[in-house]
Order: structure tokens, then C-alpha cells, then sequence
């Protein structure tokens, strides 16, 4: 724009006639630097480093002159110019035209120094029409170009200081000041008179910005009561006015000033004074930063954005398409009415820039938004009447950074200064009323935009990671910060800058409320029982293991009875729990006193406790006074200030939120509300309703109302999915806090307590949907459930009898084998020393080690010269042992079976067999086949046993059992038909055979049960544990049918 108007100053100059009038623009666009342009052009040999197309001849034949008006006695700066010709000492003497020299010094021999710094407005236009006319007689054609600085600023200041001295009843000096302000005017008019149709080329420039005018404007109402001031001052500049008209004429009325509001030339500008030292390496970095964009989009479905922008963020690269849009906005005064348009843009993306290349360089691929504060971004000071109201919406927005965790804190900036960048304006209508696609896409941003911003301002893998964290930055903050509108206009969701709190704020003052509620330390228990929300987690706490629902208790105690350990002895719960052998599950909950006072306010530490606690329970059992300390657990939560102030901050939002939903949900009554705040806004701020005229107002108010029902809508959805992610985050909190669970170590022969943090837990809850808030945290009931069964597993508690069986089995063997054989033990002494651990394992309950002791029932003991039969009498409470002495020869074949046959081939190719997904049922699910696998080298006895349970406890149906051992070179195949005890006992030669075989050749055996009827599937499972297999696989295709 700068060439466009230096070219027109060039071809004005070559025409004949007087041109000229002001440069009106606002501060910052360069309207200074424009006349320093043209001075050096015309004074100095610098017009042959520029492409303008000024000629030498234009710049010989042109009387250059220059004066700053803001300076005192302006007419001086003129004749001491005019005297600089005259000296041929002076550089300007070389480079002027020597008849243009001759006629000025002509003409100046004339006056004595004191007449000639004493001209007036009028004779000072004669002198410089006299040196034209006399070039002319020399052979010249003359030419003239004066240049007006600070025009607008010094009949500012000097109006100002009229007036002041009016008001001081100082008249001489008002008089004085008022006719140096005059002058100029005067002398603009005289000269456009002498000059006025005069074969002569004239250009006469002013430069009055419109802030100038603005003051002076503001002068005039400031002074509209004294009338004398007033039209003294007015008369003034539109006497200024008048003259401008008339130096237009010979532009056609158009204007001399051809400077451009063009943004894309801001933005050039700004490329160029800020990374002139880089401007090659930019060229060659473009398009190597356009596929990267391209690559790193086509991951995120986001090419056709990358398409849509590739052109101007190529052109206008390093900057990235934030700082685009923001630079942009920064050149319209409608949207920023304190602009300096291209000296705020450089401005801008100068602060942007530093930030990027000093303390960022290695870490983005543009300079961004995300290189500025929050405040530089929406530059609320230049807002002119609404710079307040901007500037309260920038606090509110950095407020609710302050209340994200860090993980949301990163995106949510970057989110609110690209939706400012883009949003911010002046033009208030625009965001309030308008529904017009263009209008809305020019001041709203869409998720894919904000998205491009990450990409280009963070490397690839932060990209990536923000991005995933960017729907949660925006939900909180809109929630938190209230200053964040949405509009839905052709199938895009646009979010904009809310010049009025949106309803998110009625939410804010909930939670804040809340908050306050638990600033009182001594209160937080009792807040905590009566909202209720962490209590009600444990109104239905059952712990299920494997379909068992009556094997452990849970008792929800207060610290002091557990801590007093004879308290603890009495209690019902615990009597009930130790007299009927089942696991108990104390838990002390979080709004506990007593724990409260020594963790959260007191100095006491958890591990502290903790480990008093075991030692406490550890001295009852050494008086004897625990009968069962195996089963017994005691979980304490952790509600030291450091763990627990986050659970209580999540849960004040929580209970805010819960308001805010129930506040919602009376509609009118928040309609209206809202309303009154937007009709309460602008009575109290004139300068809007200045803005905002009734009409617009009222048309305003009608849409509000629909737009309103759709916040309110919005708000509900985004409210439920708050409280459905706090109440999980709530839950997952409480259930860390019970990070160490006290119980009786076999290992260590006492009480002492194990870490049990990170034990996984059901995610779901019964009946839960997305989006449904739950009312209460009893919804969560199975997460905490599931957790207890986690720590149940994690210590090593048995619920499966045979597992307890065998380890009693084992345990006779053992015996029985180092001698010691008897004819029967009490059955309830075998029981309670399982109960105490003595063979090893844990049982859930005294339930599970009777059902254990049944399954003992009929169990052989193998041994080389003997078997043992365990007989288990419930009735009589006795365990008997049967010895049999073994034959010196055992006979292999006394009953039948289908002939061992050994086929040498080939291994088969494997055969994928396809089989059809059987649908789920509610119903028990049963078998009428059972496939097992055993491992290679699998335990006889193991085998052995599990048979007799199947038989003689579960009493299942089977027909015939089938062994297949398949290896490389041979398949060994044997079908046993008549099942019982008895064969299956007298199998033991081919079953031990096939073990050691399999163990030769690393080769698992297939075993596959026929039955007659079908059984459970769930006592097959509890009966062969890891070797059964539910799922039939290729090897079945070749079993007999």
C-alpha cells in the first residue's frame, strides 16, 4: 500500500493542478513513517534504492518542505528550510535542479531576516508561490510538495489550551494560542488559492489522525454549554474540513491517502520487521511446514481443514492460524476501536514472536497464540467503551484456569485464546444477535480450527496428547469459566467469546458455595454425613466370591471401637462373624471423627496407625481372646490432609453441581432471571444502551428467550455429564484411600498389613447409562464391591474347597507316609485347624472347609505297598483311614475297555473348525460333555481326585472317558467304558504312562467326559479348575462319536 501511495504522489507530480487533503487514519498506521518516506524520496538520493518509478528529473524539479505542527512556531521550521536551499554546502544543493536554487535564493534576498521569520499565514503562501513563479521565468517546471506532520495533534493540544484559558479568563493568551492553531488552517487556505490555476504541480499533505479528531470532538461536548468556546473551535475544523474538500478537487474528490486497512498487508509488514533475518530460511521452510501439517492431520482426519487453510498459512508462514485471525481483527477498527492497525499488529506479533523464538523454539512450528498471555491475546484496553467488560471476561477465563488440573490446564489455555483471538470484538451485536453463517464463522470457532492451532503449536506427540484431553478442557472450562457462548448454524458448533456471563455461572457460584462450606476443617465430617453422596456408597456393601454370597460379612465401624480393640471383641458383628467361621470385612469410613482428628487436623501419620492398629489386634490374640484372627480384615482410609483435600474438592463440585442440576430444571423460572441479568446489564451500562438501541434491544430480547432454552438444554446435558464423571472420580478416590489392609499373615505368624493399592475393580454399575446422573453414590455399589473382592483375591482367601481338599490330602500323605497312620481324626478339629491355616491355605469360611472336608470323602492315597481310603462321616464328626495292602501283580484288563492302538502317520495339517456363537441366556448353562486338557507331565493324583469328586460328590452321569495323547510321529488313544472308582483307579499304570509321555514329547493330553445327563457347568469349572476347557477344539474331530 506504502508503493501504491508513493506512486500516486509521483504521477500527481506530473500533472499539473493542486492535489492534496490529509491523511486521516488511526494512530499506528503509518502515517508518519508515509511523509518520512516521501522526504527521503524527495530530499536525498534514496529514491534510486526504491522501485517506485520516481524519476531524477521529478525529484530535481520538486520544492520539498516539512513541518511537525505538534513543535512551536511551525512557520519558522518552513523559512529555515527554505534558507537550507541557499546554502551550497548542503547535500540538498547537489540534488535540486540549479534554477530551483537560483529562484529560491531570488526570491529570499528580498526580506531581512526578522521580516522573513515574521511572515504571516497568507504571506508565507505568497513566498512560496513567488519562488514557483520565478523557477517558471528560469526555465523550470516547477513542482511542490509539502509535507503537514501532526496536524490533527496540534490543533488538539492547542484547543485544549484555549479553552483553558478561557475557562482562567485569560484571554490574551487563549487569543494567542487560538490565532497560532489558525495560521495553519489560513495558511492551507491561502496557498490552495495562489497556487489554484497556476500551470504548477502542487501536493499539499496534513496528517490528522482520528483520535486527534475524536478529542477534539470531545472537546466540543465537553464545552457545548459556553457557547463562545464551542463554535470557536468547531468553527475551526470545519473550516479544516472545507479545505480538504477543495485540495480533493483535483483528485476527483477522491482521497491523496491510498494507505491501505488491508490485514493481508499488516500481516506482510509485520513478516518482514519481525523476521527480516530469517526471510530466506522462511521460504525454503514452507513447504516442507505444509507437509508436515498434511501428515500429521491425515491422523486426525483433519486434511480438509489443512486443504481449506493451506494457502494462507503458507503465505503468511511462521505465523500460525490463530495468530492469523487475531492479526486480522487487530486491523478493523469496528472490532477494535483503539487499534493502531499496523503498529499494534507488529506489536503484537512481535511480543508473540519473542516469546516463541526464545522460550519456545524447539517446541512448536509456528508462532502462535498459545506464545501470548490470555490479556495480549483479547487486548481489552483497545475496546474502547466495552474495554471493561472485556477485561472482566479475561479474569473470569483465568480464573477457571486456576481450578483445572494441570492435564486440562494446557488445552483449556490454548482453547480460550484461540476462541479470543478469533472472538473478541467491539461489535457486540455480532455475537449477541447475528445468525448469518459468514458472521458467525468470521467470530466463532469450530473444534477442527482449534485442533489445527494444537498441531501447529506443539510438537507431534504433545499434539497428540492435548488433543485427546481437548473435549474435557472445553466442557470444564465453559463450566468454570462462564465466558464461553456456543451457536450451531449449516451442522457446525461454534464457540465465541461471552461478552455476558453465560449460565455456567449460576454453576461457579454453587460450587463456590460449596466450597465455603468445608473451608471450616472441624466441620468437614459432619458436611460430609449430611450431603450424604460418600455415605451412601456404603449402604449396600456385599461381597460375592464365585456365586458365594453368605461367606463374609462387612461391618462398617467407627475408628474408636476398632482402635479399642476389647470394643471391637464385643461388638455383634464381629461375635457373629468369628462364632460362624466367615471372612469379616471391617471398614472404617471417611467421615469418621475420630480418624479425622488424629490424620487430618492432628499430627498422627496412616502408617502410624496402621501398624498401632496391628499391633494391638496382635496382643488380643496372644491373650487369647481372638478364636479366629484368620479372618479378620480391617480396612482404614487414608484422610491425610495431603490425600484427602482432593476427595473433598471433587466433592463440592459434585454437590455444586447437584444445585445447579436442580436449579436448571425449574425453566421459567430461570428464563426470566436470565433475562432480568441481560436487561440489568445494559440499564446500568449507558454506554451499551448507546450501542444497543431499543428496537434492537427488544429483537434481542425475543431471541434470547429461544436461545436461552437451548443454553438451559445444553447446561443440563453438560451438568449430568459432570456429575456422572465426578461421581466415578469420587468413587475411584474414596476406594485409594483404603490403601493398606490389616489381616493375620500366615507368613509371618501375626497381624501386620499389606499394600493393596491398584487392585482392579468393576468399571460398570448395575443400570447406569451415559449421560443419566446418578442420584447417590449407591449406583457405584458394585465398583466397591468389586474392589473388596479384589482385596480378598489379593490375600490369598480360598473359596474353591477343592483347592482346600488337597492341601488336607496333601498333608495325610505327607504324614501317612513318614509312618504315622491312625484310624481316624475329629472331623471338627481337622476344621478348625483349617480355619487357623495349618495346612497352608485360607478358606473363605468355615462353609467352604466343610464342603472341602466332603469332598475328601473316598480320596485313595497312593503308595508303593499300600492305599489309604479317607471315609469323611458328617454325621458322626469323624474321619476314618482304610489300609489296603496292594497284590504283588496287578491284572491291567479285569474289566472292559477298548484296545490301546498305537497309528504311525503323518501329523495332520491343522483344520480351523468354525463354529457357531452361542447366544446368551439367563438361564444356568449346562454340559453334556466335558473336554479337558492336561498339561504335559499333568499329576495323576491331582487327576485322580478331581475324578472322585465328579463321582461321588457331584454324582455325575459319565458314560465313558477318552485319553488322546497326539505327537509328531504316533496318537496313543484310550477309552475307558465303565466308569467308576474302581477302574479309574486300576487306570493308574496307562495314566501314568501317558503323564510320562507326555512330558517326553511337550504335549498336552485331551480327556473328554461323556455324559449320560447334563451337569452345571459351574461345579465342572470348580471341580477341574485350569483344565477344562469350554470351547471344543480340532483335535475333537477325530474322538469316536
Amino acid at each position: 500500500p506504502l508503493k501504491i501511495f508513493v506512486e500516486k504522489i509521483s504521477s500527481n507530480l506530473d500533472s499539473i493542478g493542486v492535489f492534496g487533503g490529509p491523511l486521516e487514519r488511526g494512530f499506528g498506521f503509518g502515517k508518519t513513517h508515509s511523509l518520512i518516506l516521501l522526504w527521503h524520496l524527495f530530499t536525498t538520493n534514496m529514491y534510486r534504492e526504491f522501485n517506485t518509478g520516481i524519476r531524477r528529473k521529478l525529484v530535481k524539479e520538486t520544492l520539498t518542505l516539512g513541518v511537525d505542527f505538534s513543535k512551536d512556531r511551525p512557520f519558522t521550521r518552513i523559512i529555515t528550510e527554505l534558507e537550507t536551499y541557499k546554502n551550497m554546502e548542503h547535500p540538498i544543493t547537489k540534488l535540486k535542479d540549479p534554477r530551483l536554487i537560483q529562484a529560491i535564493t531570488r526570491v529570499l534576498e528580498k526580506y531581512d531576516k526578522t521580516r522573513l521569520y515574521s511572515l504571516s499565514s497568507d504571506e508565507l503562501a505568497d513566498l512560496i508561490a513567488e519562488i514557483l513563479e520565478k523557477y517558471s521565468e528560469f526555465g523550470g517546471h516547477s513542482r511542490l510538495l509539502i509535507l503537514i506532520d501532526e496536524l490533527g495533534y496540534g490543533l488538539e493540544q492547542r484547543m485544549r489550551k484555549y479553552a483553558d484559558y478561557m475557562e482562567k479568563d485569560k484571554r490574551g493568551e487563549a487569543e494567542e494560542v487560538y490565532a497560532e492553531a489558525n495560521s495553519m488552517i489560513n495558511f492551507l487556505s491561502y496557498l490552495y488559492s495562489k497556487l489554484q490555476g497556476r500551470p504548477y504541480s502542487s501536493i499539499i499533505i496534513w496528517v490528522l489522525a482520528e483520535q486527534d479528531r475524536r478529542s477534539i470532538n470531545a472537546l466540543l461536548l465537553k464545552y457545548q454549554d459556553r457557547q463562545h468556546i464551542y463554535s470557536r473551535i468547531k468553527g475551526l475544523m470545519d473550516d479544516l474540513d472545507s479545505i480538504a474538500e477543495r485540495y480533493s478537487r483535483g483528485l476527483g474528490g477522491t482521497s491523496i491517502a491510498e494507505l491501505s486497512y488491508s490485514p493481508e498487508h499488516a500481516l506482510k509488514i509485520a513478516i518482514h520487521r519481525i523476521l527480516k533475518p530469517q526471510k530466506t530460511s522462511l521460504m525454503d521452510t514452507k513447504d516442507a511446514y505444509i507437509s508436515i501439517l498434511r501428515y500429521i492431520a491425515s491422523q486426525l482426519n483433519l486434511r480438509e481443514w489443512i486443504e481449506r487453510y493451506k494457502e494462507e498459512l503458507k503465505k503468511y508462514y511462521p505465523f500460525s492460524l490463530g495468530m492469523i485471525r487475531l492479526l486480522r481483527k487487530l486491523m478493523n477498527s469496528r472490532d477494535v476501536p483503539g487499534t493502531e492497525y499496523v503498529r499494534t499488529v507488529i506489536y503484537v506479533a512481535a511480543e508473540a514472536a519473542r516469546e516463541a523464538l526464545i522460550k519456545d523454539p524447539l517446541n512448536t512450528y509456528t508462532i502462535s497464540v498459545k506464545h501470548l498471555s490470555l490479556p495480549e491475546v483479547v487486548q481489552a484496553t483497545l475496546m474502547g467503551e466495552l474495554a471493561a467488560d472485556w477485561i472482566q471476561a479475561v479474569s473470569d477465563v483465568e480464573m477457571a484456569f486456576s481450578k483445572l488440573s494441570k492435564e486440562l490446564k494446557i488445552p483449556a489455555e490454548l482453547i480460550a485464546k484461540y476462541i479470543f483471538a478469533k472472538g473478541v470484538t467491539a461489535n457486540i451485536l455480532a455475537i449477541l444477535e447475528s445468525e448469518d453463517a459468514k458472521e458467525v464463522e468470521r467470530y466463532g470457532s469450530v473444534m477442527e480450527e482449534i485442533q489445527l492451532e494444537i498441531i501447529q503449536a506443539f510438537r507431534e506427540s504433545d499434539a497428540f496428547r492435548l488433543l485427546e484431553k481437548l473435549a474435557d478442557a472445553l466442557e470444564k472450562l465453559r463450566a468454570e469459566s462462564a465466558r464461553i457462548d456456543e451457536k450451531e448454524v449449516d451442522g457446525y458448533r461454534y464457540y465465541l467469546p461471552s461478552f455476558f456471563r453465560t449460565i455456567y455461572s449460576r454453576l461457579t457460584a454453587y460450587i463456590v458455595e460449596e466450597r465455603k462450606s468445608i473451608e471450616n476443617l472441624a466441620y468437614v465430617p459432619i458436611y460430609i454425613k449430611e450431603r450424604g453422596t460418600i455415605p451412601s456408597l456404603f449402604t449396600d456393601v456385599r461381597v460375592v466370591v464365585n456365586g458365594r454370597q453368605d461367606e463374609i460379612s462387612v461391618a462398617l465401624l467407627d475408628f474408636g471401637k476398632v482402635w479399642s480393640v476389647d470394643a471391637l471383641i464385643s461388638d455383634p458383628a464381629f461375635q457373629e462373624a468369628q462364632s460362624r467361621g466367615k471372612l469379616l470385612i471391617i471398614l472404617v469410613p471417611p467421615w469418621d471423627m475420630s480418624l479425622y482428628s488424629k490424620l487430618y487436623i492432628g499430627d498422627s501419620t496412616y502408617d502410624n496407625i496402621v501398624e498401632g492398629l496391628a499391633n494391638r489386634l496382635q496382643k488380643a490374640v496372644d491373650k487369647g481372646s481372638v478364636k479366629r484372627p484368620l479372618h479378620i480384615v480391617i480396612l482404614l482410609p487414608n484422610i491425610s490432609k495431603n490425600r484427602f483435600d482432593k476427595v473433598l474438592d471433587r466433592l463440592a463440585v459434585y454437590e455444586g453441581t447437584k444445585k445447579f442440576i436442580d436449579y436448571l430444571s425449574r425453566t421459567s423460572d430461570v428464563l426470566m432471571e436470565r433475562l432480568r441479568e441481560f436487561e440489568d446489564t445494559l440499564v446500568k451500562r449507558k454506554d451499551l444502551l448507546e450501542i444497543i438501541n431499543r428496537d434492537v434491544r427488544e429483537k434481542h430480547l425475543a431471541k434470547l428467550r429461544s436461545k436461552l432454552e437451548k443454553e438451559i438444554m445444553d447446561a443440563r446435558m453438560l451438568a449430568q455429564r459432570q456429575v456422572l464423571r465426578l461421581s466415578r472420580e469420587i468413587v475411584s478416590e474414596i476406594l485409594s484411600l483404603y490403601s493398606k489392609a490389616i489381616y493375620y499373615s500366615l507368613d509371618f505368624g501375626r497381624f501386620t498389613f499389606k499394600n493393596i493399592t491398584g487392585i482392579e475393580t468393576s468399571s460398570t454399575s448395575r443400570g447406569l447409562q451415559e449421560y443419566i446422573a446418578p442420584t447417590s453414590l449407591s449406583d457405584y455399589a458394585s465398583i466397591l464391591n468389586g474392589f473388596l473382592r479384589s482385596m480378598v483375591f489379593r490375600l490369598n482367601y480360598q473359596h474353591k474347597p477343592m483347592e482346600i481338599m488337597k492341601a488336607v490330602l496333601q498333608a495325610y500323605k505327607k504324614e501317612f507316609k513318614e509312618g504315622t497312620i491312625r484310624d481316624k481324626d475329629a472331623l471338627d478339629e481337622v476344621l478348625e485347624n483349617i480355619m487357623l491355616g495349618t495346612y497352608g491355605v485360607k478358606p473363605l469360611s468355615l462353609n467352604i472347609a466343610v464342603e472341602a472336608m466332603k469332598y475328601l470323602d473316598k480320596q485313595v492315597l497312593e503308595y508303593d505297598d499300600k492305599t489309604i481310603e479317607i471315609r469323611v462321616d458328617l454325621i458322626q464328626r469323624v474321619i476314618s483311614f482304610i489300609v489296603t495292602s496292594k497284590k504283588t501283580e496287578e491284572t491291567l484288563l479285569k474289566y472292559p475297555v477298548t484296545t490301546i492302538r498305537q497309528e504311525i502317520r503323518p501329523a495332520p495339517k491343522p483344520v480351523t473348525v468354525t463354529r457357531p456363537r452361542v447366544p446368551p441366556t439367563t438361564k444356568e448353562v449346562t454340559v453334556t460333555s466335558i473336554h479337558l486338557e492336561l498339561p504335559t507331565g499333568f499329576n495323576v493324583d491331582d487327576l485322580q481326585q478331581m475324578f472322585t469328586v465328579l463321582l461321588e460328590h457331584i454324582r455325575a452321569p459319565v458314560s465313558e472317558i477318552s485319553f488322546r495323547l497326539d505327537t509328531e510321529k504316533a496318537i496313543l488313544s484310550y477309552t475307558l467304558k465303565d466308569v467308576s472308582l474302581d477302574t479309574i483307579r486300576d487306570s493308574r499304570i496307562i495314566l501314568n504312562m501317558l503323564s510320562r509321555l507326555s512330558s517326553k514329547e511337550s504335549k498336552t493330553v485331551e480327556v473328554t467326559l461323556r455324559l449320560t445327563e447334563p451337569i452345571p457347568e459351574k461345579m465342572v469349572k470348580e471341580v477341574f479348575g485350569d483344565y477344562y476347557s469350554s470351547i471344543k477344539r480340532s483335535f475333537d474331530r477325530f474322538l469316536p462319536p
